[in-house]
């Protein structure tokens, strides 16, 4: 299988592509509850809550207030440790939207609006310590939201980083744009140079139909790979560390089936996008490798549940959408991803999404609670059964 690179400067990869499907992840998640956390900040308008390590020893809980531009950091038991004030539209270094946030340290924070493609270094002070305008020397790079930042680092003095984003050389309702175009940008922001990595799989569902609402990656970097997947693909793909080869594990999750879009070329509406959210299962975002004991290095996803089949699923935007979410745990290593576990229904554990897991093992998910509006979080204990 062949795939084409196109970036700042051309680079051509030769990807080997095969197929992991030996495992049924027939075990079970058990979950224990540990405790509810509730965030005490002014703000309860929070997107993109994660879990961060600062160190060996300690953790935090970090999320971002949209309307304020405003990054919120709590302890481990919601209470408010700091409040960072990111430059709005209007003010120098302005950023129209955060789209997201990555911890090179404590005093490190790397913010990216995909809108302006723009990245800000700033401190805990608040303070911007350096800014980049992606456009000025990436001339593919394409604005866009639902794409962020994979890692961020220092490396022989020079900033690193691996971002998520779109580029603009096709349609994006074309069937070239999905051929075509990649996903992964290995940037080096003291020298301005961009390498670009990673298509749309040829074994996706977005290599056959247009997915308007969702096409979106999400990649987790792991100690030896990368995990690659999308809302709307049941299917994992496993990235070598050089991005050379992938593997990919062929998944027959409950309440997922193989995604129904619409034609190459044809126009998205409303009704239109959020009938192909209802008929097709719904992955949600994945950001972080975990441990798991007696399966070592690990990626969780969380999904939800097709509405149902065709005529079944109501079209109307106002009708609801369903509320089942599953959770699914894969374990990385040796080349290869293997499904070995999954827990149906977790919503009726009032559990949503998982954003990270705490030095000492301990699990975080969002509380999927309807008649709560505040955003609480889980803290749980996993095993496997």
């Amino acid at each position: 299988m062949k795939h084409t690179s196109l970036l700042v400067f051309i680079v051509a990869l030769s990807l080997a592509c095969s197929s992991n499907n030996t495992t049924d992840g027939g075990s079970t998640i058990e979950i224990q509850k540990l405790t509810l956390i509730e965030l005490n900040g002014d703000s309860n308008y929070f997107s993109n809550l994660e879990i961060i390590n600062w160190n060996e020893n300690e953790s935090a809980i970090v999320g971002i207030d949209k309307r304020q531009n405003e990054l919120l950091f709590f302890d481990l038991d919601g209470e408010l440790l700091n409040e960072i004030q990111v430059p709005s539209s209007g003010q120098p270094f302005g950023l129209r939207r955060i789209a997201d946030i990555h911890y090179i340290n404590k005093d490190s924070i790397l913010i990216y609006d995909s809108i302006l493609m723009k990245v800000l270094l700033q401190n805990m002070k608040s303070e911007v310590v350096d800014s980049w305008s992606l456009t000025s020397f990436w001339k593919e790079a394409s604005r866009g939201a639902n794409v962020g930042i994979v890692d961020a680092y220092s490396e022989n003095g020079e900033l690193m980083v691996e971002l998520l984003a779109f580029e603009n050389e096709y349609s994006i309702s074309s069937e070239d744009y999905y051929s075509n175009t990649r996903l992964f940008h290995h940037i080096n922001l003291t020298k301005q140079k961009v390498t670009s990595y990673m298509g749309y799989p040829a074994e996706s569902p977005y290599r056959e139909q247009l997915f308007y609402s969702a096409n979106f990656p999400y990649v987790v970097k792991a100690d030896s790979s990368y995990v690659l997947s999308f809302p709307f693909d049941k299917n994992l793909y496993l990235y070598s560390k050089d991005l050379n080869t992938y593997s990919y594990l062929e998944n027959s999750p409950a309440g997922f089936p193989r995604a129904t879009g619409q034609p190459f070329g044809s126009s998205q509406t409303k009704d239109g996008a959020l009938y192909t959210r209802k008929l097709n299962g719904f992955g949600l975002n994945m950001k972080s490798a975990v441990a798991v004991e007696g399966v070592g290095e690990a990626v969780i996803r969380v999904y939800r549940e097709a509405l149902g089949e065709g005529s079944e699923v109501d079209s109307n935007s106002v009708s609801e959408l369903p509320v089942t979410f599953n959770l699914e745990l894969f374990a990385i290593g040796g080349g290869e991803i293997r499904k070995v576990a999954h827990q149906n229904a977790i919503n009726e554990l009032a559990l949503g999404n998982f954003i990270g897991q705490d030095k000492k093992g301990a699990f975080y998910f969002l509380e999927h609670n309807e008649e709560v509006e505040d955003r609480r979080i889980y803290k749980v204990r996993l095993s496997i059964k």
